[in-house]
């Protein structure tokens, strides 16, 4: 099960971002992003994060940071549709004011997600 958020921190630029989306009730295939030829095309993931660190040799996407959202596979017919909301939030600021945005939107503490990562 995921949530319809996802957020990352950055604590050296002092950013967090905010990713928000739709998940349809019912929706249970969700197309597959690895980067193959797929067997099962529709049996992806809701959510994906990823984070490549700092860049070195035969690192061929370098430093970067996603935070993938996909909507529901669908095979639609003509006249057909799927709608699908997704909204992408950065935002600046001093700690105290970030650690208000994700205590208010995930109840995450911003000093416990940097130690994570040590």
């Amino acid at each position: 099960m995921a949530l319809p958020i996802l957020e990352s921190y950055d604590p050296g630029r002092e950013l967090v971002t905010v990713v928000t989306f739709s998940i349809p009730p019912g929706a249970s295939d969700y197309v597959n992003s690895m980067w193959e030829i797929q067997q099962n095309p529709f049996r992806g993931d809701v959510v994906n994060s990823y984070n490549d660190g700092p860049p070195e040799p035969g690192k061929p996407l370098g430093p970067l940071c996603e935070l993938e959202r996909s909507s529901p596979a669908a095979a639609l017919e003509p006249q057909q549709s799927l709608t699908h909301v997704h909204q992408t939030f950065h935002f600046a600021g001093s700690k105290d004011a970030l650690q208000s945005i994700a205590r208010e939107s995930l109840g995450a503490e911003l000093d416990k997600v940097a130690d994570a990562f040590k």
